[in-house]
């Protein structure tokens, strides 16, 4: 019986056999056919190199260098194969219309190329370099297209300096403008233009609405005998004491006195409020003299100036008035927990100067705000983590690398957690953090035979028996005699036998496999021969 079922399956043997040589002739022979008709297609597509005489196509970057302008501009004004491609483009078409074009355009003066746009206002540095003067040499070409780099460049990191974008915001300077529509400020400071509102009602009754003086004086009409009573420079409140003071010796009912109780009442509010003129000064985006209204603060006078610009400073922006320093204020406050500290009431002539920063500190990597920070002297590493929000959450948070000026060259720095509270920053620090391995600690894989294949912990499977515990069992058909063992980048073969399992302890990122029974020869035959037609 042997004998005869292993003649029946040397045919079978035989066929497969010559299938996998033929099928190996096939795959040699189409992949040489897939070379030859790449290597055509390749030549095919090469152009010839034109010679050291032969013009460039019009439209191309080589043509710039075929029409060079008389005199050696060209020479002078460098290699323009290096200008962004729309000035290039500009400079085809300006060398495409003549030479005569060209002089006529250099006679008449700078022109604007016809189709483009207007220069933009602002800080839209990019609309801006795409446009050229058509009268201007290439070499002031190349030096345009320099300047507006490095403009590009500047705007760039403005806006990774953190504050910027909220107070130079063009979209955002009417938002921020002091509220009209509230009542009447108790510790409003009155002044010349204000509107007071002067309402007397009770046992007497009238109307003394008026708004003050340019001399700072309230005059109280209708043969009342009362002459001018000054209130500039008083609060709203004290202003109503000045008021019932003076009237009272003409209405006695305004207060208690021997002729009887108070029964005549005096209010005193707001109108229109004047307009005052404040001065901006220091580093300012937009330093200058505005006028504001009466009910604005500090924050109003420093949107509308934009804030600072690159050398000004965040921390320390002064309030004179009088020709003293009345406060300081830190926009961070503002900036990090919407804290106005000394936000005080502008008044008339007050100067708000922006001083220039001491420190500023870059941090880049797994943190929730990448952006460059502005330290105050003796500031750690702790507080810029606070300013650029914390770690992200795959933070490698064990280590971070701080790159230092030094008087000579840079220095490369490890600063560990324990020294975040101590390790004091300086000015031109470069943080990096980085983030965590894309690997696991504690993983294992289990497959092939078992009711429940994929990946599990390490921590709840500490030995072979375990794993395939959680891994609910093999199947019926599941070879244990020899295990298949994947470690790192290896694989061993291990005589593994069920009565090794309950001992057998589990290492980090190891990968067992449980391959089924062999069922016969022509199962074992067959599995052979497609591992060598797929390999």
């Amino acid at each position: 019986m042997q004998k005869s079922g292993n003649i029946h399956v040397l045919p079978l043997i035989f066929f497969l056999f010559v299938a996998t040589r033929l099928q190996r002739k096939i795959r040699v022979t189409l992949l040489l056919l897939l070379i030859s008709i790449v290597g055509l297609t390749t030549q095919a597509q090469v152009a010839p190199t034109p010679g050291a005489g032969a013009a460039p196509a019009s439209g191309l970057p080589g043509s710039i260098q075929a029409a060079p302008a008389k005199g050696g501009a060209n020479q002078q004004g460098g290699n323009l194969n290096n200008l962004p491609a729309n000035l290039q483009q500009q400079l085809n078409q300006r060398t495409g219309q003549g030479a005569t074009n060209g002089r006529q355009g250099a006679t008449n003066g700078r022109t604007a190329t016809p189709g483009t746009t207007q220069s933009p206002t602002g800080n839209d540095f990019s609309q801006k370099g795409d446009t050229l003067d058509a009268g201007a040499s290439e070499k002031e070409i190349a030096e345009q297209a320099v300047k507006r780099a490095q403009l590009r460049e500047q705007a760039e990191r403005r806006q990774k300096l953190f504050g910027y974008s909220l107070f130079n915001d063009p979209a955002m300077a009417t938002t921020f403008q002091p509220n009209l529509n509230i009542a009447t400020p108790r510790n409003y400071i009155v002044g010349p233009g204000d509107e007071l509102n002067i309402q007397m009602y009770g046992y007497s009754v009238g109307d003394f609405s008026q708004k003050v003086s340019p001399e700072g004086y309230v005059y109280i009409t209708g043969q009342s005998g009362i002459g001018p009573i000054f209130v500039s420079g008083l609060s709203v409140d004290k202003a109503k004491e000045r008021l019932i003071s003076r009237m009272s010796a003409k209405f006695v009912g305004l207060r208690n006195s021997s002729y009887g109780a108070q029964n005549t009442f005096l209010e005193v509010s707001l109108g229109n409020i004047r307009s005052i003129r404040v001065t901006v000064t220091g580093d300012a985006m937009r330093p200058g003299t505005y006028t504001m209204s009466g009910l604005s603060t500090v924050m109003n006078a420093i949107y509308q100036a934009g804030g600072p610009n690159d050398i000004g400073s965040f921390r320390k922006v002064q309030l004179i008035r009088n020709n003293r320093v009345v406060a300081t204020l830190d926009l961070y406050d503002y900036l990090l927990s919407g804290i106005q500290h000394n936000d005080l009431r502008l008044q008339d002539n007050d100067n708000i100067r922006f001083t220039t920063y001491i420190q500023r500190a870059e941090i880049n990597g797994a943190v929730k705000r990448s952006n460059i920070f502005e330290m105050l002297p003796g500031e750690t590493m702790e507080r810029l983590l606070f300013y650029a929000g914390d770690f992200t959450s795959n933070a490698y948070k064990s280590r971070v690398q701080v790159t230092r000026l030094t008087d000579r060259e840079l220095k490369f720095m490890d600063v560990t957690v324990p020294e975040f509270k101590t390790f004091v920053m300086q000015d031109g620090d470069v943080v990096n953090i980085e983030r965590l391995l894309n690997r696991f600690e504690n993983k294992l894989t289990i497959e092939g035979a078992v009711y429940r294949p994929g990946e599990y912990s390490l921590d709840n499977n500490k030995t072979l028996k375990q794993l395939i515990a959680s891994a609910e069992g093999l199947k019926g058909d599941a070879f244990t005699g020899v295990l298949p063992l994947a470690g790192h980048a290896k694989i061993w073969l291990w005589k593994i036998f069920p009565s090794t399992w309950p001992t057998l302890w589990l290492a980090l990122n190891q990968t067992f496999r449980f391959n089924a029974k062999i069922r016969s020869s022509f199962h074992h035959v067959s599995n052979w021969l497609s591992r060598q037609l797929f390999r």
